[in-house]
């Protein structure tokens, strides 16, 4: 995917050409909620796409047709384990039934390479340098990140090993190791000298945080580093493939952050939601016996217990149709199961984890553990 230069980054990316058109079979112009729809659900995937206008000139059997569409090109990374063509294909077979289209004009127009910096490439898989650094030790990070980058995105993250104040420099140090280097911030030091400082990888001490009274400041970003969602095709951990989704109404709901989600995405969506919290009971030393969930109108709840420790989490949604219902406990029970085998594909764990606050929600039930069983 990446190959380190002297002079930056080379970054592999394929390019996908969608012709949209803008009206239908009788030559009237789509609503332009319903042309907006569909550019959304690209985006929804992919961090951004261009757009021209287009004319579009083929013979039939009568007459030559003029078609007005707007050409959609999207750049995505290739990845060998989540081909982007399972997307455009799905994309493909959308747009032929919402806009009542006999064929949808899709190319993947072949691979290319973007020249990024090496701030830009940093910046892009979620590292964040100094810039004190030459050019030589910024191409000897960059090899080294590249090098792993599988690794890298499997983690979606660092250890931080120090976070403290320097008092003589009245700066903040920050010091994380990532595949087998220190990376090392400073930042200027404005805040009040009785705060305390807590890297957000370390949910030991930001459980307790979040449960005391006195202010803290987070430092870095962890789960929140979306790096992974942003720059790698979306995988699901499982593919809901039972539902009709003409059967239920499009969009079928909203997710917690406002995205519009057919019922098919939703099920995906939703059971990762429910796996980060099954997870989290799993790291907690739960056995697989030991945790129950059901699922019902109102959504999902999760409780482990064993005898001596018990804990119940929970995930809301408005689930009205028994069929979505009974959907999402056959994805969970294959999730669950491949967990267990280690049969997961790691990165879209590493997605799914990050998309549903998976160490801020460790933070809260480590806490909560600790103050009910070992005060």
């Amino acid at each position: 995917m990446y190959t380190v230069t002297e002079a930056g980054v080379l970054k592999r990316v394929e390019s996908w050409s969608v012709m949209l058109p803008l009206k239908d079979n009788d030559g009237n112009a789509f609503a332009k909620a319903t042309v907006d729809e569909v550019l959304q659900q690209i985006l929804l995937s992919y961090p951004g796409f261009s757009i021209t206008n287009t004319l579009g000139y083929w013979k039939g059997a009568d007459q030559t047709f003029i078609d007005q569409n707007y050409q959609v090109l999207i750049d995505a990374v290739p990845d060998t384990k989540s081909d982007s063509s399972v997307f455009f294909g799905k994309l493909k077979q959308s747009l032929q039934q919402t806009l009542k289209q006999e064929k949808i004009y899709l190319t993947k127009q072949g691979a290319k390479e973007e020249l990024l910096s090496f701030a830009e490439f940093f910046a892009e898989i979620g590292v964040e340098i100094s810039g004190k650094e030459s050019i030589v030790e910024a191409e000897r990070y960059a090899q080294a990140l590249a090098s792993n980058y599988a690794f890298v995105q499997q983690r979606l993250g660092y250890e931080t090993v120090l976070v403290r104040r320097d008092s003589m420099m009245g700066t903040i140090v920050w010091e994380r190791r990532l595949c087998g280097l220190i990376l090392r911030s400073e930042f200027k030091d404005s805040l009040p000298p009785d705060i305390q400082l807590i890297a957000a990888d370390q949910y030991d001490r930001l459980g307790a945080a979040l449960d005391a009274s006195e202010p803290f400041v987070l430092i870095g970003s962890y789960e929140f580093l979306m790096y992974s969602l942003d720059r790698t095709n979306p995988r699901s951990l499982v593919e809901s493939c039972v539902l009709r989704q003409t059967e239920f109404p499009n969009p079928y709901t909203r997710s917690p952050t406002g995205e519009l989600l057919d019922v098919v995405r939703f099920v995906e969506q939703y059971t990762a939601s429910v796996f980060v919290n099954c997870l989290i009971l799993r790291e907690e030393g739960f056995l697989p016996r030991e945790l129950t969930l059901n699922v019902g109108s109102d959504g999902s709840m999760q409780r482990a217990s064993n005898g001596s420790r018990s804990i119940v989490m929970t995930c809301a949604a408005t689930i009205p149709e028994k069929a979505v219902q009974v959907e999402v406990i056959r994805c969970l029970g294959a999730i669950l199961d491949k967990n267990e085998k280690s049969l997961l594909d790691p990165i879209a764990v590493a997605q799914a984890k990050a998309k549903n606050a998976y160490f801020l929600k460790r933070s809260i039930v480590r806490h909560t553990m600790r103050e009910k069983y070992e005060s």
